[in-house]
């Protein structure tokens, strides 16, 4: 039987987006994908793989839940999404709130230039940028907003010291939505966890590398599942 592997999507994404990875991780794993907006199962043991927001949900439901996660991936995600004193590469408030505003009063452009932004330093097919806006500017939107208001408020820095399942972090160099810096932040929290960074890639890194990221996380399974980080 193969093991089951939970890929969760990051914002603005739905989980078809996640197809990709999927596909390339179906031959040694039972893949489901899900929106950052899913709940995530308990019950376990599965690896939890999270990109983003979704690394976010990913790491909030291990601390609720370990026993359930036999392994953890965090791909261009973070600990603490909003600026504050004591992280200073998260993003402004300030920047958060515009985009929940846009989203109210201008949902496609300002999606259009979220989908720009994850995508650098390629550039985004604007054509297609254009219709995934508009399918997901079509949809709930309360469900984009809620996703804003989560990063606002979230801080999961409260990982310091907890017994942690096997982690795998996973960042381009070149992201400009969440800073690389933030990865190596989850990093020193979570002591033992596997850091690897792709140069010249941004935060679109699980669909710009899927057999990349796909490869590494297999290795990772091979290597570490089942591994636990015990309590400092």
């Amino acid at each position: 039987m193969k093991p089951k592997l939970l890929l969760v999507a990051g914002w603005a994404f739905d989980a078809a987006a996640m197809t990709p990875l999927a596909a390339e991780l179906s031959s040694g794993f039972d893949v489901e994908t899900l929106a950052a907006s899913d709940s995530i199962p308990v019950g376990g043991p599965f690896f939890l793989v999270g990109w983003s927001l979704g690394g976010m949900s990913a790491l909030e439901a291990t601390l609720k839940d370990p026993t359930s996660v036999a392994a953890l991936c965090l791909i261009s995600s973070t600990a603490r999404f909003c600026a504050d004193a004591d992280s200073p590469h998260g993003v402004p408030p300030a920047e958060i709130r515009a985009m929940m505003l846009g989203c109210k009063r201008r949902p496609v452009p300002t999606l259009r230039k979220f989908y720009e932004r994850t995508a650098a330093p390629a550039v985004v097919d604007p054509d297609q940028a254009e219709r995934l806006a508009e399918r997901l500017a079509g949809g709930d939107s309360e469900i984009l907003i809620d996703g804003l208001e989560y990063l606002g408020r979230a801080d999961l820095r409260r990982i310091d010291g907890q017994s942690m399942p096997a982690t795998l972090i996973l960042h381009g160099r070149q992201d400009r939505v969440i800073s690389p810096d933030a990865a190596d932040d989850l990093a020193r929290r979570i002591p033992g966890s596997v850091l690897r960074t792709f140069d010249d890639v941004g935060h679109d890194l699980p669909l710009r590398n899927p057999q990349r990221v796909a490869a590494e996380i297999a290795e990772f399974w091979k290597q570490h599942a089942g591994v636990t980080r015990p309590r400092q």
